[in-house]
């Protein structure tokens, strides 16, 4: 009999969304045809995707409020700081507010992790599993020094793609990228390896920026990066 992954004690399964279910209905909102997942048909929803496999009913009631305190962070981002507006808006999250925003997606990249759906088939965190999980439920912070994560906000949406590995061109260090449906993405750093200072020039700043831009850039990182970094340098 499965049991529950995060407490392994109840049978007793909710319905977990790997995404956040307020992601979805940012999209729900145009009533058209998405995907769920990538890989999958369009169809309409109104729930969004989630897996009956993974976090029982309890679980999922006493952990709630590790997406819920993440999302209130990106409900408010237009009352931060702008470093820069030159290409797109850069804001600046503030570090009391960053580390919510990283748990939220580590807990998404955790139950992508251990669910066995097509939304999380590249994911696979290995010993991280257990230490992400130990962390969230002993509630400690994760600073972004440890855990080094850019975001991008997009107008427009994307199309959808489903977390998956990925590292610089010339980088071992292993990084994720979670897009959140269609109007979100987050690129975090999984390794105990740190980022070399020309990869991550948001290290020295008291909290994670964000960068909100009008239509989704090609999928290239160093094009990321030099945003982050044109910006970052006009603001010092």
């Amino acid at each position: 009999m499965s049991l529950c992954k995060w407490c392994g004690q109840s049978s007793d399964f909710g319905k977990s969304h790997i995404i956040p279910k307020y992601f979805y209905k940012l999209m729900d909102g145009d009533h058209t045809r998405h995907q769920l997942a990538a890989g999958e048909y369009d169809r309409m929803f109104h729930g969004g995707y989630n897996d009956k496999s993974i976090i029982c009913k309890k679980c999922e009631r006493d952990f709630s409020y590790i997406d819920d305190e993440g999302i209130e962070v990106l409900q408010k981002l237009e009352s931060y700081p702008v470093l820069d507006a030159k290409k797109g808006v850069l804001r600046l999250i503030p570090e009391a507010d960053s580390s919510k925003l990283i748990r939220m997606v580590l807990y998404t990249l955790w139950k992508a992790s251990v669910s066995s759906s097509r939304l999380g088939s590249a994911v696979n965190l290995g010993p991280y599993e257990d230490i992400i999980k130990n962390k969230l439920i002993e509630n400690k912070p994760f600073h972004h020094s440890e855990w080094s994560m850019w975001c991008m906000h997009f107008k427009s949406n994307l199309a959808f793609v489903n977390p998956f590995k990925t590292r610089m061109s010339d980088s071992p260090v292993n990084l994720y990228r979670v897009p959140m449906c269609e109007f979100y993405e987050f690129i975090i750093k999984v390794d105990k390896r740190p980022l070399d200072k020309k990869h991550n020039p948001l290290i020295a700043l008291k909290g994670i920026p964000i960068l909100t831009l009008d239509k989704p850039l090609k999928d290239n990182m160093p094009m990321i990066l030099d945003i982050y970094n044109q910006g970052l340098k006009r603001q010092s």
